[in-house]
């Protein structure tokens, strides 16, 4: 999967090496799921995502770690601006009535 830093515009590929892989697996899908609805509601805009890691007990493998998708915000299509990943940036969304 490939990631960019926003900050450095550096390229960067997630290669899954834990144990069992299907937990890294689960959470990609998951990452993929989230960021088609985004693109399907919000068509002129890319979502933000935050990359962390979480862990969880394997009763085989004890402590593992997975990776954690943060959705964190959304930036134009059209913008080559550093994306606004505040809070108060991903609440100000219209509520139409």
């Amino acid at each position: 999967m490939p990631l960019e830093d926003r900050a450095s515009g550096e390229m960067y590929t997630l290669q899954i090496q834990s144990k069992p892989r299907s937990t890294a697996l689960i959470a990609i899908d998951g990452l993929l799921r989230h960021c088609s609805q985004h693109m399907k509601r919000f068509a002129n805009e890319y979502p933000v995502i935050r990359l962390k890691s979480g862990s969880y007990e394997s009763k085989k493998f004890g402590q593992q770690w997975k990776p954690v998708y943060a959705p964190v915000g959304k930036t134009p299509k059209a913008s080559a601006a550093k994306p606004d990943t505040s809070v108060g940036a991903d609440l100000n969304d219209q509520i139409p009535f």
